[in-house]
């Protein structure tokens, strides 16, 4: 079989989900709650359960295996814990946050048997801190060695009954590297992947959502070089190894809308959400780009499978080779919704002013979508706190109260429930008592009423935050993940306990564009031009523009915006945003972790979002969407690109260590050609100039999405960026299509 025939093979199989695999024996996976045993070693015999008991499956044609089958994880907490657990923290006995990267490094070059080396002497050392964990930790290490020697085993006897003598040969090398990875360093590259992907699965497996890879070229790139340069594999047959993994990335977080026809109803927006972020490029120790050639080779095959993941994130900086910023260009511009690129020179100082070594801070990677921590060192919360700052100002301007119920859509609802810790329903008081608006004489004074909202908002979310991670320790402890968080075992600490080097949550300012939009609204209708109060404006948008459409339409059409190059506008977008990132960092995780909660601007979940926000004074009706992450509301931008791009960065985006992210929806006619790539190359190298730290440039075709919409069998295929990640186009909701068509920029 040539490459490319099996790389087509593989793909058809994927689109046909024959890696799905449903493992729902409640009999096989029953296990016995020993309340006496500590529940961290009762997760470890959990998981250690689930690898002997589920089924495995080799697929044809695969060169990297291993599957992750669907399956009810048994219940290894007490009822008296789970009961108790809900009512003090609010947490389930499977509250797992994953959104982390393990440093896969050390699982390619130690593998977990240098793990187990390293935990058995902790446990002989005088303080070895957690007994229980590190016990719990060697058990996995010995239960991942048995789940792989499993697969070994399925290759071997497989390659038995093999009739093609290639594909026996390759079964039998299939076995051979699973008998030694990931329990042993890996000593080649097929034998890298392999032990990636299946270190990966496990992961997965044991319920931990959202795990990246990190710098996979800087990782990955020595097993290439050497077997180049040692003869042991031609540089065709590894690239063919790498698009099948690139492929088998896809099979792990699967969804059943994935593989159902088109006209049943549309599952969930995040129903693809998977997190498999990899990371090409950037600095390295020695302060030089460390760009190579896997680098190069990994967006190829980005372009050649063009499947959502892995989710291609690139590291930009002022050495960065030219041609790797254009090969970053060719993959955004073939409209599957990434590369995101980074400004490693705003990045790392952002992470070094939160106390991040040097070392550690060159060493930052993306997770999640565009979240930004330490790979293989942190017990990071991306979501942890999310702080919508449109409803903040619109406690502002009612004295705490929320004046708009919502739309009663349940998921919304939860959502704003989780955030507030309130029913937006009751429209009960959920912010600080700031005075009534008719006592507002000067738009400080609403300014000042509304960064006591947003200070209160985040003050009520971190006491919460901070109970629940009190007892994650005691309901949902880690031992798996923490063999490969750095500190833990030296700790002799579960990440869970703060055994992880760094301990940062994210408190996410959202809504930026709206609410600058919205405050110069205010400031120029009745602080400067008089032309109503603000008692009356508040009114108006109690009603929801109710007979006000003229002001709706001279607000939307002719006042300033967020995004233009103006110096009013940018004003108000440096204090807003500047004074959200500075007020964050006052706040402190709980105790045990040691660290300080961070800032973060972007907004996913912004259709959601909106639907528990009433009518704001930038034009928008209430429940309607808010902006997504730093990218000016829809068709509220006039004034085109290099506008949008001179006023974000003027932004301290050094401020938000979280991430800042920036993003641009583009019609593909204007980066047609080489030119074209020149000139987006050109685009994101100025705003990195400027002090942008993230950007993503999503290419897409107002057209073809509409005959997408219309006919979704003949358009399955089509990729896009929905807020952090890549997703099948026909499988949103439609609500999140029309938006992705409607939301370009047309200038």
């Amino acid at each position: 079989m040539n490459k490319n025939e099996r790389i087509r093979k593989l793909i058809d199989n994927y689109w046909k989900g024959s890696h799905i695999e449903y493992f729902n024996s409640n009999d096989e996976l029953s296990y016995h709650v020993d309340g006496e045993k500590p529940i961290i070693v009762r997760n470890a015999e959990a998981i250690k359960l689930v690898f002997e008991k589920i089924p495995l499956k080799i697929l044809d044609n695969e060169l990297i295996v291993g599957i992750r089958p669907e399956v009810n994880f048994p219940i290894f907490a007490t009822k008296r814990e789970r009961e108790l657990s809900k009512q003090i923290w609010g947490l389930e006995y499977n509250t797992y946050f994953g959104h982390t990267v393990p440093n896969f490094s050390e699982v390619v070059n130690k593998g977990f048997s240098g793990v187990k080396k390293d935990i058995e002497n902790r446990l002989k050392s005088k303080e070895p801190g957690d007994i229980d964990f590190l016990q719990a930790a060697i058990m996995l290490c010995d239960s991942v060695n048995d789940y792989s020697i499993r697969y070994s085993k399925k290759a071997y006897e497989m390659a038995e009954l093999e009739k093609d003598i290639k594909r026996k040969e390759e079964l039998k090398k299939i076995g051979d590297n699973l008998a030694k990875v990931p329990f042993n360093p890996a000593s080649n590259f097929w034998e890298c992947l392999q032990s990636i992907w299946l270190t990966y699965s496990i992961l997965r497996i044991s319920g931990q959502p959202l795990i990246g890879f990190g710098r996979f070229d800087q990782y990955a790139y020595p097993f290439f070089k050497k077997d180049i340069e040692e003869g042991r594999y031609s540089k065709e047959f590894l690239t063919e190894v790498l698009e099948s993994f690139f492929i088998k990335l896809n099979t792990a977080d699967f969804s059943q809308s994935d593989f159902k026809p088109f006209n049943k109803k549309q599952e969930i927006v995040n129903d693809q959400d998977t997190g498999k972020n990899m990371i090409l490029g950037g600095i390295g120790g020695n302060n030089n780009d460390q760009t190579n050639e896997l680098s190069y080779i990994c967006i190829d095959t980005a372009m050649k499978v063009k499947l959502p993941v892995p989710y291609i994130q690139v590291r930009l900086n002022k050495y960065s080779p030219d041609d790797f910023i254009l090969k970053s260009c060719e993959l955004a511009k073939i409209g599957i919704g990434m590369p995101l690129f980074n400004n490693d020179d705003i990045v790392i100082p952002a992470l070094k002013a939160i106390g991040v070594k040097s070392e550690d801070a060159i060493g930052y990677s993306n997770v999640g979508c565009n979240e930004i921590l330490i790979a293989g060192k942190s017990e990071f919360q991306p979501l942890a706190i999310w702080i919508e700052l449109l409803k903040c100002l619109e406690l502002a301007l009612n004295n705490g109260i929320s004046f708009y119920r919502g739309d009663r859509d349940p998921y919304s609802t939860k959502l704003f429930k989780d955030s507030y810790d309130i029913d937006l329903m009751t429209g009960d008081e959920i912010g600080a008592n700031t005075g009534d608006v008719d006592t507002f004489d000067s738009f400080e004074i609403l300014f000042s009423a509304f960064k006591t909202q947003v200070s209160n908002a985040i003050d009520k979310r971190v006491r919460k935050n901070n109970a629940t991670l009190e007892g994650l320790s005691k309901i949902a402890p880690c031992p798996l993940l923490s063999i490969f968080i750095n500190d833990c075992i030296a700790k002799g600490k579960d990440k869970t306990s703060g055994g992880a080097r760094y301990n940062y949550c994210t408190v996410m300012g959202r809504g930026l564009p709206n609410v600058v939009n919205a405050l110069l609204s205010i400031k120029i209708l009745v602080f400067e031009a008089e032309e109503l109060s603000l008692k009356e404006f508040t009114e108006i948008l109690k009603f929801d523009y109710e007979e006000n459409e003229l002001l709706r339409e001279k607000i939307v059409n002719t006042l300033p915006k967020y995004g233009d190059d103006d110096d009013e506008v940018i004003n108000i977008t440096k204090r807003v945003a500047e004074f959200f990132c500075e007020e964050v960092l006052k706040f402190e995780v709980f105790k045990p972790f040691k660290a300080s909660y961070i800032p973060s601007i972007w907004a996913p979940w912004y259709i959601h979002t909106g639907k528990q926000i009433g009518a704001s004074a930038d034009g928008r009706l209430a429940g309607k969407p808010i902006a997504k992450n730093l990218e000016p509301p829809m068709n509220l931008n006039s004034k085109g690109l290099t506008a949008i791009l001179n006023c974000i960065s003027s932004i301290d985006q050094k401020k938000a260590p979280g991430c800042a992210t920036l993003d641009i929806d583009i019609d593909l006619k204007h980066f047609k050609g080489i030119n074209g790539s020149k000139i987006m190359a050109g685009l994101v190298k100025t705003y990195f100039k400027q002090g942008g730290q993230q950007i993503i440039i999503n290419i897409i075709d107002p057209e073809v999405l509409k005959k997408a919409q219309a006919d979704p069998e003949n358009y399955k295929n089509i990729i896009v960026r929905v807020w952090g990640y890549s997703a099948y186009f026909v499988h949103l909701e439609k609500h999140y299509q029309d938006m992705i068509i409607n939301r370009y920029i047309k200038q």
